[in-house]
């Protein structure tokens, strides 16, 4: 489900202004079906943060008879600047069957520094 929403978030991008392309308070939902199986629901939401911030947060759920099987319960929140749609944090959050991971990226200048069980560890 992460895949579809990075699919369909960098599909939607262009050359033009994040405020062109995006309404603010915009949320998208989606279902996940497969031959006619549910297996689950996303929703994506854009807010303003400040005055020169957007709040992008992703949702993903396994429900239906696969949500008794694979449990999945995913929170992505990602920061970016209004201007040019940069990363400044991403926040990951996942529960795939019970396994919980935090993943914490943040942006300073040119510099990425990912956090995951509490160690750091700067992105070229």
């Amino acid at each position: 489900m992460r895949f579809l929403l990075v699919l369909l978030l960098a599909g939607s991008l262009s050359a033009q202004p994040a405020r062109e392309i995006f309404v603010e308070g915009e949320t998208l939902d989606y279902t996940v079906t497969w031959l006619k199986v549910t297996g689950g629901t996303a929703r994506m939401t854009i807010a303003p943060k400040g005055a020169d911030q957007f709040r992008i947060t992703s949702v993903a759920r396994s429900s239906g008879s696969l949500g008794r099987f694979i449990k999945v319960r995913d929170e992505i929140e990602t920061i970016v600047r209004k201007s040019d749609f940069s990363t400044l944090r991403y926040t990951k959050r996942l529960d795939e069957r019970g396994d919980k991971h935090t993943e914490v990226t943040s942006v300073e200048g040119k510099v990425a520094t990912r956090t995951k069980e509490g160690k750091a560890k700067t992105i070229p």
